[in-house]
C-alpha cells in the first residue's frame, strides 16, 4: 500500500514538475528579494549612524577617505589624555589636601597640648597663693601663658 502511494506521489510530481520547480525558483527569488532589502536598511542605517557620528567629530564622512576616521581617532586620544591628566591632578589635590590635614592635625594637638599644660601651670600657681590673697609675677606669668600670651622677654 505505502509503495503504491509513493508511486501514485512520484507520478504527480512528475506530471507537475514544471510547476514545483516554478513555485522553487519563486520562493528563492522572493527570499533573496527579503534579504535584500534587510541588507540595503542595514548599509543605509550604517551610512546614517556614519554621517552623525562624523558630524559630531567634526570631519564630513566621505566613503573611502579616512578624514573622518582620523579625526575621531584623535579625539578619543584628547578624551583618554584628559582623563589621565585629570585624574593626575586629582591625585595631587588630594595628596596636598591629606598633608595640609595631617599638619593641622598636628599644629591642633600641639596647641591642645599646650593649654592643658597651660592650665595645669595656672593650678599649680593658684595652689602657690597665699591665705592673704596676694599674688606674685610667677602667677601673672602662669595667668598669661594660661590666656595664649608670650612670656615677657627679661
Amino acid at each position: 500500500m505505502i509503495t503504491k502511494l509513493l508511486s501514485i506521489g512520484w507520478g504527480w510530481i512528475g506530471a507537475e514538475r514544471r510547476w514545483l520547480v516554478l513555485l522553487a525558483i519563486a520562493g528563492l527569488g522572493a527570499w533573496l528579494y527579503a534579504h535584500m532589502a534587510i541588507a540595503q536598511a542595514q548599509r543605509d542605517a550604517l551610512r546614517a549612524f556614519a554621517d552623525r557620528t562624523c558630524a559630531a567629530a567634526g570631519a564630513p564622512y566621505v566613503a573611502g577617505a579616512a578624514k573622518c576616521e582620523q579625526r575621531i581617532q584623535s579625539l578619543a586620544a584628547f578624551e583618554r589624555d584628559t582623563n589621565t591628566e585629570t585624574a593626575r591632578i586629582l591625585a595631587e589635590a588630594i595628596a596636598e589636601r591629606d598633608g595640609k590635614t595631617s599638619a593641622d592635625s598636628l599644629a591642633a594637638r600641639h596647641a591642645a597640648e599646650q593649654a592643658r599644660d597651660a592650665a595645669l601651670n595656672m593650678e599649680k600657681a593658684d595652689a602657690k597663693v597665699g591665705p592673704d590673697d596676694q599674688v606674685n609675677a610667677a602667677w601673672f606669668d602662669a595667668l598669661n601663658h594660661a590666656g595664649g600670651l608670650r612670656p615677657p622677654k627679661r
